[in-house]
């Protein structure tokens, strides 16, 4: 028997924090007025599932929850809103001074990975509705804009509800490739932009897609969330049986190496663009994979582009599986992009942080998970 539970904890900080997501606001403080910040959890099986209202998940992070919760089946995501405080200050890494860039904070950190435990927590305390079965819909939605000169969005939404055997129904998480960039660096109010919006209306989680080179159709937060709401609930739903597998898989990341570009257009040395990049990137990074009967779900620690993502739903259609790729997943390794991509240069590549192999070596990493699983 398959259990369900769920938990929600406010992580809007008791002080005024540096903004993240915009170097241009210069490290600026959030201002009073804004929209509170969630955590939320859904728990399955043994499985634990957690949407933060929050720029990036940075490893650091990622260790303290596991530490703290003993959750060892985790997929935990960012939102990806650009106005929450800087999660840079949870990175343990980021001991650097860059101007526009938090830098950590083990207070902070402490702070944030105690709550979001206590999110967990709360879904397993209330872990007792037996599932009966999944429902997904699949669709294509004209809401999202490459913003890259080989960009060519991959429109496809997913939402996932669980049916209980008390005959009630919950939306478990909804997927869409779209960067939560509704609100400029002008905002200086806490927002959680269009997948806050969503959350709120849907009552479930929200996994950004793979928004590498993705921009959101302008529109305000609201509209944008209700565009994706009735485009998917249009959708005829199809059952999936009440199993689950979680599984991850290494990605072999190149040592890390700054774009040929990141040096000049920074203003800096060489050798001091390659310290810094050198301490900053992580060395290790992991594909998680949630699968629920023929659905699998494709967690990826960073933004990868449209190509790459589709190139990995595409993989898994072939072997009989319907994929969704979600971004900002247990980590953050940068953007990645396919090499020809990243020889364009320009911002997204410059913050990619391991060379121009690495977009096929997550997709290979993506498609051993996705063949593992299309046998179970």
């Amino acid at each position: 028997m398959l259990l369900f539970g769920s938990g929600q904890v406010d992580i809007t900080p008791p002080e005024p924090l540096p903004l993240g997501g915009y170097t241009a606001r210069n490290g600026a403080a959030f201002e009073p007025g804004g929209e509170p910040l969630f955590a939320r959890a859904r728990t399955i099986g043994d499985v634990a599932l957690v949407s933060v209202e929050m720029l990036t998940v940075p490893e650091s992070l990622v260790a303290a929850v596991r530490a703290k919760s003993g959750e060892q089946k985790l997929f935990m995501v960012a939102t990806h809103t650009h106005c929450a405080p800087d999660s840079q200050m949870l990175n343990d890494r980021m001991t650097l001074q860059i101007p526009g860039i938090a830098s950590f904070r083990r207070r902070w950190l402490e702070w944030y990975s105690d709550r979001i435990v206590e999110a967990i927590r709360q879904a397993r305390a209330s872990q007792t509705r037996p599932i009966s079965m999944f429902d997904i819909r699949q669709v294509s939605l004209p809401y999202a804009r490459s913003r890259r000169p080989l960009g060519v969005p991959d429109n496809w939404a997913t939402k996932v509800d669980v049916r209980f055997e008390d005959g009630g129904a919950e939306t478990l998480l909804t997927v869409f490739a779209a960067h939560p960039t509704l609100y400029d660096a002008s905002e200086r109010k806490l927002r959680g932009d269009w997948p806050g919006q969503y959350m709120t209306r849907s009552g479930g989680l929200v996994f950004t897609g793979a928004i590498g080179d993705v921009s959101p159709v302008p529109e305000v937060p609201s509209s944008f969330a209700r565009a994706i709401w009735r485009g998917l609930d249009c959708v005829l739903a199809k059952p999936l049986s009440p199993t689950i597998s979680f599984s991850t898989h290494p990605i072999e990341l190149a040592k890390p190496v700054p774009h040929p570009t990141f040096a000049s257009t920074n203003g800096l040395s060489d050798s001091l663009a390659n310290s810094i990049v050198a301490k900053f990137a992580p060395s290790e990074a992991s594909i998680t994979g949630l699968q629920i009967d023929d659905f699998l779900l494709v967690g990826v620690p960073g933004e990868p582009t449209s190509e790459l993502g589709r190139s990995i739903r595409q993989f898994g259609h072939k072997k009989g599986l319907k994929v969704a790729v979600a971004s900002h997943v247990n980590g953050w390794i940068g953007y990645i992009l396919s090499a020809a991509d990243y020889a364009q240069g320009g911002y997204e590549a410059q913050l990619s942080m391991h060379g121009p192999e690495t977009g096929n070596r997550l997709v290979d990493a993506a498609r051993r998970v996705i063949s593992r699983s299309s046998k179970n």
